[in-house]
């Protein structure tokens, strides 16, 4: 968001409530990363038993996809609250941006590629 962002020429007002949103972000990353990392532990401590318990797994898969979705809603939000602060023209420039990241994401993607085929 933030380098596509710079390529709208915000308003203070409109800066000010991005920059609500990202706070709003980060606090959400951040105080969802106590909860990635214990269930990493608990997939953790399942791999080093003698025997995988499939139902423990369905469960540890089920709490995973549990904050995928609620990551997911939120994250809607925030674009569905991004987007209303924003003018027509100020989303077609955003379009445009992120057509121009994904791009330019595609193009260093393939360049590895090409590399290791000249090997």
């Amino acid at each position: 968001m933030g380098m596509m962002v710079e390529k709208l020429d915000l308003t203070a007002d409109q800066k000010a409530q991005v920059e609500r949103i990202r706070d709003q972000i980060k606090e959400r990353m951040e105080s969802k990363k106590d909860s990635r990392e214990n269930l990493m532990d608990e997939f953790a401590n399942e791999f080093r038993k003698g025997n995988l318990d499939k139902n423990k797994l369905r469960e540890l898969d089920q709490k995973r996809e549990q904050n995928m979705q609620e990551n997911k809603d939120f994250m809607m939000d925030k674009i569905i609250e991004f987007h209303s602060i924003l003018t027509p023209e100020q989303r077609t420039k955003a379009v445009d941006a992120m057509k121009e990241m994904k791009r330019k994401f595609h193009d260093r993607m393939e360049k590895p590629k090409d590399k290791r085929e000249e090997r």
